[in-house]
């Protein structure tokens, strides 16, 4: 088994990637795994293998009817072996721009801004390229932004791959001139991307007649119903989740969406009292889904929550619950209610989802919506936008509702994941096969949770042959791939590590992945989307979200902590040498380079002032490349010496690294990546095209300064220090 590295967190100068001012400490905890599979068999290694691109604005953690379909099927896809990307908007700047989701490849584009739920990102189409070139099928998700409409399908027929657009409603704007307008716009642009792709997938046929988009496409449309996925509630949570909401026996009423107008839910309020005028009192609503901070929802939740506050413990909000909690809320409620008002609505998962836990559901009379009480019975039908039928409808259902339970196997024979899952492939495979392409058969077997890890060498070793330069200009500015290709370097010296290795500072993960040839054993940063973008890489088996100055692990936990370029952004160096001193074990090592004294000196801006004889500016100049870096530390040898016996570290070693000639052209790079840091700021990315003639020439001029010897004196220090006994 071997490992790689990149480089850890924090960065100097222009890179976007520092560990930050200070360690704080994060209150969420972001655990992933990566389990190394056993060898697959001979006959499991020819299986047909698509590489699928599904593209829609919004994704997880956003929750949403189109977020969660596409996110069941894109992991069931992932768990059966296919390579799954998914492309999508960063709607909010704390998301990684790439990370891993339960085997599915997140890209995130930036978004410069929103109009309504629209999310405009001027860099898509430079992300969204290369992933369709490297995709044999892409799949769209409408209605969509006219920009991503029109790019997407136009795209896809540029890179000749087959593309297929999933139809989940019509889009109905709030009444007024602009959202007409808008409305009319987007139409458009999604009859353009329905005219572009080779088939339209719809839930139902009844919705498919009704949709003003779907019926101008009635020989590309494809009925593929929705992908569901519940457990079974246990009966012991079920039984304790009624003890603790209804504690007097109330009958409850189970309402699992967004809090947003086309849901319905202010007729359920206007409802409610009427239910109780029936039943005599003794009802409440159980809300489950997002309700704060929805976005295009803030005016109608702030104008709703009034008469919602008036009903006192009447309704109670729960928030989002995770799958299994979901199962028990379906379970314990008597009755669920889905009163949406539009076409927005085009089915209503949660409809079957309650139906699968033994719950009737109460529904609008709306197509597609209507379709599963329809199919199976469970339920009543009321109709749209009338508060005193719903109220009939959900009474009925609460006197009698022992005649609207149906097993839940009768339901599994019409709405199941499986199925959904099957009728996609079979769609794709025969997308390819009519384009004249043989579905791809590739070397990846189907992960399974039962395979066990391979045994590991006690120790890591460095990545031997590797070309640390190369690897880094592909993905880094040219000033980083400079020092971090040396720090590769110093790195493998000191190879092997012994394990557990914690990346203190891990970053983004790059460092780690290219340096070491196998996954470090933990990382931790005080940045979620570098500690996510980490996970992805795969550098570390275990991703944290934690401070060094408060590090939470045991005392001894470690046999080697490394930290690359972090140390120096620590304000409270004694906080974090007494921590990196806790968590190593007696006789552990602790690798870390940071800057010398002399580096401010050996820049190059520096080093022209003060040639031309102007030193109070070269000073000025090492102070503002300091400030600017977040270099809170810069100590002699001797000095380090000493600060790491005050937490009984003992330095067995240290050189000097970045000779003065490397240090002014690791200055000058800052200013000639400036259009990779233009690249970054509207993409994510610092390069968009690794192999262009811009990187030859870096590597050109770089190479002779990572590959030199160390010098006497240098701009940065590499210690090794081990914990006494």
């Amino acid at each position: 088994m071997r490992i790689r590295p990149s480089p850890p967190g924090a960065h100097r100068g222009f890179s976007t990637n520092f560990l930050r001012l200070s360690f704080e400490r994060s209150s969420s905890m972001i655990p992933h795994g990566f389990p190394v599979a056993q060898p697959p068999r001979r006959r499991e290694r020819k299986r047909r293998i698509l590489r699928i691109l599904f593209a829609l604005t919004y994704y997880r953690p956003y929750i949403s009817g189109i977020t969660v379909y596409v996110q069941r099927l894109a992991e069931a896809l992932a768990r059966r072996g296919q390579d799954v990307t998914v492309l999508t908007s960063r709607y909010d700047p704390a998301l990684c721009l790439e990370e891993e989701l339960n085997g599915v490849r997140v890209v995130r584009v930036p978004m410069a801004f929103r109009i309504s739920k629209g999310a405009i990102m001027p860099g898509y189409p430079l992300q969204a390229w290369p992933l369709i070139r490297q995709s044999d099928i892409v799949a769209m998700n409408l209605p969509n932004t006219p920009l991503e409409a029109v790019q997407l399908p136009l795209l896809a027929r540029l890179a000749r791959r087959p593309i297929t657009a999933t139809y989940h409603c019509d889009v109905q704007l709030p009444r007024s001139v602009v959202n007409r307008v808008a409305d009319e716009v987007v139409f458009a642009s999604n009859c353009f991307a329905g005219s572009m792709v080779d088939r339209i997938v719809a839930y139902t046929e009844d919705y498919a007649n009704y949709s003003r988009f779907l019926s101008k496409f009635p020989g590309k449309r494809e009925v593929i119903p929705p992908p569901i996925v519940v457990g079974e509630p246990p009966p012991n949570a079920v039984e304790a989740f009624r003890r603790r909401h209804a504690p007097r026996g109330e009958r409850l009423i189970g309402f699992a969406a967004r809090f947003a107008a086309e849901k319905g839910l202010g007729y359920l309020v206007r409802a409610l009292p009427l239910i109780e005028e029936r039943l005599g009192g003794n009802i409440r609503v159980l809300f489950a889904g997002d309700c704060e901070n929805v976005i295009g929802e803030e005016g109608y939740h702030a104008r709703l929550m009034p008469a919602i506050e008036r009903l006192g413990d009447r309704w109670e909000f729960l928030g989002m619950l995770e799958t299994e909690a979901m199962a028990t809320f379906y379970g314990a409620c008597d009755v669920t209610v889905l009163p949406s008002i539009n076409r927005t609505e085009s089915f209503g998962l949660v409809q079957v989802e309650s139906m699968l836990c033994g719950t009737p559901v109460v529904a609008s009379d709306l197509p597609g919506v209507r379709v599963p009480i329809q199919t199976t019975g469970m339920g009543r039908i009321a109709p749209r936008c009338d508060a005193k039928a719903l109220a009939e409808a959900v009474a009925d259902v609460l006197l009698h509702r022992e005649q609207y339970v149906r097993p839940a196997e009768e339901v599994r024979e019409h709405f199941s994941l499986e199925r959904t899952v099957d009728l996609y492939l079979a769609m794709f495979e025969r997308l390819l096969q009519q384009r004249g392409k043989r579905v791809p058969v590739r070397s990846a077997p189907l992960r399974r949770e039962s395979d066990a890890p391979e045994r590991e060498d006690p120790t890591i070793v460095h990545s031997a042959q590797r070309d640390f330069l190369r690897e880094h200009l592909r993905e880094t500015p040219p000033f980083r791939a400079l020092i971090r290709s040396i720090e590769c370097r110093l790195f493998a010296r000191a190879a092997p590590l012994e394990r557990p290795v914690l990346d203190l500072g891990c970053g983004d993960g790059l460092f780690a992945k290219i340096a070491f040839a196998e996954p470090l054993d933990v990382g931790v940063d005080v940045d979620p989307r570098e500690v996510g973008l980490a996970a992805r890489r795969g550098s570390c088996r275990q991703a944290l979200v934690a401070s060094g100055t408060r590090l939470p692990f045991a005392s001894g936990r470690f046999a080697t902590v490394v930290a690359n370029c972090v140390v120096e952004h620590v304000p409270d160096l004694d906080a974090l040498l007494a921590e990196v001193s806790r968590v190593l074990r007696p006789g552990g090592r602790f690798l870390f380079g940071v800057p010398s004294r002399l580096f401010a000196r050996m820049l190059l801006g520096s080093t022209l002032l003060r040639r031309a004889g102007l030193r109070k500016l070269a000073k000025a100049y090492g102070r503002w490349f300091n400030g600017h870096s977040r270099h809170y530390h810069l100590h002699s040898p001797a000095e380090w010496e000493r600060r790491l016996a005050e937490h009984s570290l003992r330095v067995e070693a240290w050189r000097y690294y970045m000779t003065p000639r490397a240090t002014r052209a690791f200055d000058l790079a800052h200013y000639l990546g400036v259009p990779r840091l233009i690249t970054f700021k509207m993409t994510g990315h610092w390069v968009l095209f690794p192999a262009s003639p811009i990187n030859w020439w870096y590597e050109r001029w770089l190479r002779p300064l990572c590959e030199s010897d160390p010098p006497k004196k240098g701009a940065d220090i590499f210690f090794e220090a081990t914990k006494q006994r």
